[in-house]
């Protein structure tokens, strides 16, 4: 590596995925209300109310990422019963962008459960 290799940059926008978090999560993430009432759900599964489209921040607006570094983000499968997964990257202008519609989608990775391990619930 020379002296001018570039090894980390600034991060022009606000990337993440959007969840499905619980009720709890999202209050305490300041999800505007009207978004909870809306996008709320009972998992029976969980047995628990949880809240569709939070964005969840991987990395910020004005972030120094440096070259090779790696960010992960844990989640989980809402049901054991789920075969596969599809997790949306998304990136936004905003600097604390709070849900979906704050970004647009960059692409989906999907994660595959092919053994159903009930007990393998993260991605």
């Amino acid at each position: 590596i020379t002296p001018n290799y570039i090894k980390a940059r600034v991060l022009r926008s606000t990337y993440g995925q959007y969840l499905s978090w619980t009720e709890t999560q999202a209050m305490e993430g300041n999800i505007p209300k009207d978004h909870i009432e809306k996008h709320k759900y009972y998992n029976e599964y969980e047995s628990l109310w949880r809240v569709k489209d939070c964005f969840s921040v991987m990395a910020k607006k004005g972030q120094e990422i440096h070259t090779g570094q790696v960010i992960t983000l844990k989640s989980i499968r809402l049901s054991a019963d789920q075969m596969s997964v599809a997790t949306c990257i998304m990136v936004s202008a905003k600097d604390d962008p709070k849900v979906k519609d704050d970004g647009k989608e960059l692409g989906r990775i999907t994660t595959k459960f092919p053994n159903n391990d009930k007990d393998d619930l993260y991605i």
